[in-house]
């Protein structure tokens, strides 16, 4: 997917090699969110499933405040439980839709969390 906006992966971490520790990798991953200005979910087949760092890293970014943009890499993909307490923008992969989210959402959620809304919510193409 080719985008008009800046992409950091939280995962390239230049010194975490598969030989660190769950422990490092997480200070790590901890570090790079606390900058973040939103976490960005790619929701695949299996991603209900990825609870060892996955899951960790969402439920850091809901005690970061931070808006969660869930995009699905196909519509039938199931977005985790994980977000049920907690609102987020669901968003097919397609380039206008996550740039829409990335741009919206941002502004829209701290009302949101204020008035104790759940997600998911879409916006209509």
């Amino acid at each position: 997917m080719t985008t008009s906006f800046n992409f950091y992966d939280a995962h390239d971490i230049n010194t975490a090699l598969d030989s660190s520790s769950e422990e490092t990798i997480k200070r790590r991953l901890s570090e790079r969110m606390a900058s973040s200005k939103m976490f960005v979910l790619l929701v695949g087949q299996n991603t209900y499933r990825l609870t060892k760092f996955v899951k960790w890293e969402v439920q850091h970014a809901i005690k970061l405040r931070l808006p969660i943009i869930a995009v699905k890499l196909e519509s039938s993909n199931i977005v985790p439980g994980w977000l049920s307490d907690y609102p987020y923008i669901c968003a097919p992969f397609e380039i206008a839709s996550v740039e829409r989210a990335m741009t919206l959402w941002p502004a829209v959620f701290p009302r949101y969390y204020r008035e104790g809304k759940k997600g998911p919510f879409y916006y209509n193409d």
